[in-house]
């Protein structure tokens, strides 16, 4: 096994159809990207501004999913809410949650795994 990455603490990870490997870093509160052909070269593509609440922050992001337009959609945990990066985005756009933390219809409650379909 060879080391991509070091010094990250990784809680989510996954490969879009380009052979792009996304991983969320909860301690930086940013998602890079990597060419799994070129792992030294990797990017922020989300966050990365420090831990917050604003559009282009995180808290925490745990779980990743990325559709076929290369949409981001991210797990942002201690904001209680999940928000879409489109590609090249400065920042994101809340698409569940972002109510406070709770059980209601239009909350969540530190998010952790998605999944998107049509």
């Amino acid at each position: 096994y060879a080391v991509l990455v070091r010094d990250v603490s990784c809680e989510g990870l996954t490969v879009d159809e380009q052979g792009y490997l996304y991983f969320s870093d909860s301690q930086k509160h940013e998602v890079r990207r990597l060419k799994l052909d070129q792992p030294t070269r990797n990017v922020t593509v989300a966050g990365g501004n420090g831990c917050g609440s604003n559009l282009h922050q995180l808290s925490c992001p745990t779980s990743l999913f990325v559709d076929r337009q290369g949409a981001l959609y991210i797990t942002d945990s201690d904001n209680h809410r999940v928000v879409k990066w489109a590609p090249n985005a400065t920042q994101g756009e809340v698409v569940a949650g972002d109510n406070g933390q709770g059980d209601a219809l239009d909350q969540l409650s530190s998010p952790n795994g998605i999944v998107v379909d049509n």
